[in-house]
C-alpha cells in the first residue's frame, strides 16, 4: 500500500537589510500522511550577504527517532550542537514550540551566528 505523503511549506521573513532585502527567515516544512502530522522541520536561516549567497541554517528543530531535537550550526553549515527535547504526544505542539522559540529568539540566534567564526 502506497502512503499519501503530503508536504507543506511556510516561510516567514523576520529581518531585512538596509536595502530591503530579506536576510532572516523561518522556514517550516510539515509532512503529513493521510492528514496526520508525522514529521516536520522548522529552521531559522540567515543570509550573510545578499549578493549570490545562499540561505544558511542557524537553528533547526526537527523530529527524528521519536525525539524532537534542536541543532545549532556555525557559518560553515556544520552542526556544532544538538539538544534533545524528548517526546511529544502531539507533533503540533512540537511545531508550535519550535516556531515560538525561533520567533522569540531569532535576533539572539543570528547575533551569535554572525559573531561565531568556527
Amino acid at each position: 500500500m502506497i502512503k499519501s505523503l503530503k508536504k507543506e511549506y511556510f516561510h516567514r521573513f523576520l529581518m531585512v537589510d538596509e536595502k530591503g532585502e530579506e536576510i532572516a527567515r523561518i522556514r517550516v516544512k510539515i509532512f503529513k500522511d493521510r492528514g496526520h502530522l508525522n514529521n516536520y522541520v522548522a529552521q531559522l536561516e540567515y543570509k550573510l550577504s545578499t549578493f549570490f549567497k545562499p540561505w544558511k541554517p542557524v537553528v533547526r528543530y526537527n523530529y527524528c527517532h521519536n525525539f524532537v531535537h534542536r541543532d545549532i550550526f556555525n557559518r560553515k553549515g556544520k552542526r556544532i550542537k544538538r539538544e534533545k527535547f524528548g517526546k511529544f504526544k502531539d507533533l503540533k505542539d512540537a511545531v508550535k514550540m519550535a516556531e515560538d522559540d525561533l520567533k522569540l529568539k531569532f535576533q539572539y540566534y543570528i547575533k551569535w551566528f554572525v559573531k561565531r567564526d568556527e
